[in-house]
């Protein structure tokens, strides 16, 4: 494969990112292309008016990062080496290239309409089918890549290819995708708490042999870098991925959608979202994008789906009005678990409306998780050796005397959102109490 560096492209995040020319010949493709037209948050810019950024960005400074990391750990060299090097790149590079309209929203989408299908699946489980589908039957990203090449990168986003540090760096506590998304998503919104030194944690980064392969590890002395990288990681979530803002554009882009296909029935949504493994379906998701989905909406006669894009078109976002601790509101251990697995709220919310007195279309019902640190970071900090002088692994939070002290409680949260109106901070408060009281008052009766 030629690997040969051919131009250069200046990104805010990471400075210059050089591209060879298989990379130049696959980010030029259509099917590449498109991921300028996908914003990496959604809709998040209308909380944080900067956050325009897009998977396209995000993809390049994956790639990039990948890079470093393969160079740190030896897979730069000639011979042998060189095409796991370039392998990781083009991976990183591929690995969000089946990302729908709205990014994860997609995601949560596509798992409502074909969770029959996937079996309760978790919700990330379609997208990477999607995007193993692409990689492997685009007609663009064939004609560039090799079969045997695709094949290597299709085995590394396997959740399976366990035991490889190359695996690592595409998926794993430290991965680069990790490590970009973070750095831009804290630079486009604003929010400084995602700043950590990419520099010392690649620099430190070591591979570990082990009985079934090898493993990415970190050396002693990154730790304070890497526990800088958790704190941002812990952060960025609190004040970005988990804003209250966030939280309700998502919520109605996905109501929204839900309605344009059970509601309005509209053939673009459904034909979208209702996944089979055939060539045309690849190539019509392959047509949408953030925008388009907007266009399909407003231009059609949908009541439901068009009352929820044009409010997001013009911010008029729901309001929060309800929003208390799962078991403050079901003091039920089974009803709790019971709505921790539920998918689908419409009952509950056509209650809810009915007593108070709302379009049942227009309630949006959630259950929310806020993670403590640890839970939150989970299998990231659980897999993360940190290597001593004597090179000695040892786990990452039996070393970290910051993260090892910590001991808080998960918050699972019920929240309820609807379009509400007031004229005065008394009036708002009047009525937020007594909407609470009545939500309160439908759910304590499912107990």
């Amino acid at each position: 494969m030629n690997h040969t560096i051919q131009k250069e492209v200046r990104d805010p995040v990471h400075g210059y990112i050089y591209r060879s020319t298989i990379e130049e010949k696959i980010i030029d493709t259509r099917v590449f292309q498109r991921l300028r037209r996908i914003k990496q948050l959604a809709m998040a810019n209308l909380i944080y008016p900067g956050a325009n950024h897009t998977r396209f960005d995000h993809s390049l400074g994956t790639m990039h990062i990948a890079g470093e990391m393969a160079k740190k750990i030896g897979l730069s060299r000639l011979g042998k080496d060189e095409n796991g090097y370039c392998t990781v790149r083009v991976t990183a590079l591929l690995h969000d290239i089946g990302h729908g309209p709205f990014s994860h929203v997609s995601e949560e989408l596509l798992g409502y309409f074909n969770k029959d299908r996937f079996n309760g699946s978790d919700r990330n489980t379609i997208h990477e089918v999607i995007t193993r589908d692409i990689i492997e039957k685009n007609e663009e990203l064939t004609s560039i890549i090799s079969g045997q090449q695709i094949n290597e990168i299709i085995q590394l986003l396997q959740k399976n290819d366990t035991g490889r540090q190359e695996r690592d760096i595409i998926s794993g506590p430290l991965d680069a995708d990790k490590l970009d998304y973070l750095l831009r998503d804290s630079y486009f919104t604003g929010v400084k708490y995602g700043v950590f030194d990419l520099p010392r944690i690649i620099n430190t980064l070591q591979q570990l042999s082990l009985r079934d392969g090898t493993q990415l590890c970190i050396h002693k002395d990154g730790l304070y870098a890497l526990e800088q990288f958790f704190m941002a990681k812990y952060h960025m979530t609190k004040q970005v991925y988990h804003h209250k803002g966030r939280h309700i554009t998502d919520a109605m882009i996905v109501k929204g959608i839900v309605l344009g296909v059970e509601q309005d029935h509209i053939k673009e949504l459904r034909d979208l979202y209702y996944y089979d493994d055939s060539m045309d379906y690849l190539k019509n998701y392959l047509n949408y994008y953030d925008e388009r989905i907007f266009n399909i909406i407003l231009n059609n006669n949908g009541k439901f789906s068009r009352y929820y894009f044009d409010r997001l078109s013009s911010r008029k976002l729901f309001k929060r009005v309800f929003h208390r601790p799962l078991i403050a509101v079901f003091n039920n251990a089974v009803v709790r678990l019971d709505m921790q697995k539920m998918k689908d709220f419409t009952a509950i919310e056509g209650k809810i409306a009915d007593k108070i007195k709302c379009d049942r279309n227009y309630v949006i019902f959630k259950i929310v998780r806020y993670k403590n640190i640890l839970n939150q970071l989970g299998e990231d900090i659980d897999r993360v050796l940190v290597i001593d002088k004597n090179n000695r692994p040892e786990f990452f939070d039996k070393v970290s005397s910051l993260f090892g002290s910590i001991n808080q409680a998960d918050d699972q949260l019920v929240e309820v959102y609807i379009p509400f109106k007031y004229d005065s901070s008394d009036e708002k408060n009047r009525k937020l109490k007594d909407l609470e009281d009545k939500i309160q008052e439908v759910l304590s009766a499912i107990n």
